[in-house]
């Protein structure tokens, strides 16, 4: 397995999202009669629409996240609640038409292998692509039989399959998790590269596997290279004694939405201090983080706050967690929703 540093103004092209190396290997690879796959856990072709007047990224009139550009579609999409707008839109702030992608997605790694490889067969399994169940299939078939060069994806390509004519794994870009806002956000990283790297040498010819990354001494990057699962769980779980979390407690999150950010904000802070209150009188030893916005704070026109509940003894959320359902309409302001979400995995 080799580690790409991205820093290192030897190793990328600017204007390129496949670096040089990974380049070499996949025109090497497509020479011999060998498969390849390239992995970017991010569909669509760019990440945001910036406005190169003010510098603001066009986002979802419904969500407070960004559009992401689906250039083949020519649409700007809400990969959240699926609004979208055309490609060729105003800067919503400050009504400028000097729009430029920024970031990159599988739809742009597929329009560039195509422009550097003309000759390689090429297809691309992501959410967008992979809706369709018959196109799903169809494409692993080809796959299968040799009829793609290269498959480019998100991580549905990274387990679970059995292509052993592939010689070559790219990761395009292993950093993208690893800024999540999530205490799992390195585990998953580690988990991805070491699932999609099992893909590479299943047949009779060795595998290769190109990572590239702007953090070549991350730790999950190193214990993913070098195949050390426990120097990984030992490092986590280091990590998580201080401050606590799973599996040293459990969590239980507790979400509010509505369509008026004062009602969820006020119902989030009336828990919160429900929350305490309630486990003060009991004597539980539970921790009650919050309240405050959610990661993703606005989602379909629904504003999103959360209080967050640690604890060692699931008994003693189950209860605190009873007691808010019991109280829910005193706690819940009209109009707003109540989500109660033991041991989340997802954190936003």
């Amino acid at each position: 397995m080799t580690v790409v540093d991205l820093n290192k103004k030897e190793n990328r092209d600017d204007k390129r999202i496949i670096g040089k190396e990974l380049l070499e290997k996949l025109a090497r690879n497509l020479e011999n009669g060998r498969q390849s796959i390239l992995l970017l856990n991010r569909r669509g072709f760019s990440a945001v629409m910036l406005c190169r007047d003010c510098g603001t990224p066009v986002q979802c009139s419904h969500c407070h996240v960004s559009l992401t550009l689906h250039k083949g579609r020519n649409k700007l999409i809400c990969h959240y609640c699926g609004f979208s707008m055309p490609g060729n839109t105003i800067c919503l702030q400050c009504r400028s038409t000097d729009l430029v992608p920024a970031g990159f997605g599988t739809e742009r790694v597929e329009e560039e292998v195509r422009e550097l490889l003309p000759a390689a067969r090429l297809a691309r399994l992501d959410s967008d692509t992979a809706s369709d169940r018959r196109k799903f299939l169809a494409a692993l078939a080809e796959m299968h039989c040799g009829k793609i060069d290269i498959l480019i994806g998100t991580q549905m390509i990274a387990k679970g399959h059995h292509f052993p004519n592939v010689t070559l794994v790219g990761v395009v870009w292993a950093d993208g998790g690893m800024s999540m806002p999530d205490f799992r956000a390195a585990e998953k990283t580690f988990q991805l590269i070491t699932q999609v790297t099992g893909r590479a040498g299943r047949g009779d010819e060795p595998g290769e596997v190109i990572i590239q990354t702007m953090r070549p001494n991350h730790y999950a990057i190193v214990y993913a290279r070098n195949h050390e699962y426990l120097k990984m769980f030992d490092h986590e779980m280091r990590l998580r004694q201080h401050p606590v979390f799973p599996p040293y407690v459990r969590l239980t999150a507790i979400r509010i939405q509505g369509r008026v950010e004062a009602e969820v904000q006020k119902s989030a802070m009336g828990i919160a201090m429900f929350c305490r209150k309630f486990a003060q009188q009991e004597n539980y030893r539970l921790e009650t983080l919050g309240p405050a916005p959610s990661p993703l704070d606005k989602i379909a026109d629904n504003y999103r706050w959360q209080v967050l509940l640690k604890g060692a003894d699931p008994d003693q959320l189950h209860a605190v967690c009873v007691a808010v359902r019991a109280d829910r309409n005193t706690l819940v302001k009209p109009g707003c929703g109540l989500v109660i979400d033991v041991d989340p995995e997802n954190m936003m």
